[in-house]
């Protein structure tokens, strides 16, 4: 009971984060201090999922037996994330990434409030949620979109470049972790370092996904090429690769252009 009550609290406050950073990313006017929005974003994002998971094997659920109310949650929460990416590495955001950013937060949140699993009660849910997204964004003077310069600046192109930076490092230690570690431990010894309850591997998952995420959005701020693209998703799957792909990118880019990465 003790532990139910700590991952609620964990999952509360995570969820709090992540509708901070999303309200401070689309409420915004400078172009800097949307994509300053993200770390606390991604915290929130990740904390939330972390602990829903733990919450639902907790509770004698697992991912074979999911239920509906928590994959909606789940669709909804990455296209917030998805949502709030693209607003934040744009310099005057089309107003469909901020409908999709609140549309996917407040679809999430009413989803984990009401736990229905009826399917018209979701869609319903996704309506209001919807509704309230255009209120908000069209409110006058709330959300304001057109204050920045198309110009991108060092800033900018910075403060994605650290953001990938910390999330592309993060992966690459949970996957060191989950193969190098945790696996062999289990096949040699029988020992499960998250107890068999494959934490560990949701853990990975969740920042693979957000590495997808940082890779798209940073990658077409500092125009990756296709290659760099395709090396940035194969290092994802190798362990230590993400930490060669960070120094070779960035080795490459302060010889070719200095300005883009500090």
């Amino acid at each position: 009971m003790d532990e139910i009550i700590i991952l609620r609290t964990i999952k509360f406050f995570s969820l709090a984060l992540f509708a901070g950073g999303i309200f401070a990313a689309v409420l915004a006017a400078e172009w800097p201090r949307r994509i300053a929005a993200l770390p606390l974003t991604t915290i929130g994002f990740t904390g939330s999922w972390i602990s829903g998971y733990v919450l639902m094997v907790f509770t004698g659920g697992s991912m074979r037996t999911m239920e509906l109310w928590i994959i909606w949650g789940i669709v909804a929460s990455l296209l917030a994330l998805h949502g709030v990416a693209l607003l934040a590495h744009k310099a005057q955001p089309h107003f469909i990434s901020y409908i999709l950013t609140l549309t996917g937060l407040f679809t999430s949140i009413a989803t984990m409030v009401t736990r229905s699993n009826q399917i018209s009660q979701l869609m319903l849910a996704t309506l209001f949620s919807l509704i309230f997204s255009f209120i908000i964004c069209f409110w006058p003077g709330l959300v304001k979109r057109t204050q920045s310069s198309n110009q991108t600046s060092p800033e900018v192109t910075n403060k994605s470049w650290n953001w990938f930076q910390w999330i592309a490092r993060w992966e690459g230690i949970s996957l060191i972790v989950l193969i190098l570690i945790n696996m062999p431990l289990k096949q040699a010894a029988g020992i499960s370092l998250d107890g068999g309850t494959g934490t560990l591997g949701w853990f990975h998952g969740t920042l693979f996904l957000i590495y997808l995420q940082a890779l798209l959005s940073t990658g077409r701020l500092l125009n990756w090429n296709l290659r760099q693209f395709a090396f940035g998703f194969i290092s994802a799957n190798i362990p230590f690769g993400t930490f060669w792909f960070e120094r070779w990118v960035q080795k490459s880019f302060r010889e070719d252009q200095p300005q883009k990465i500090g």
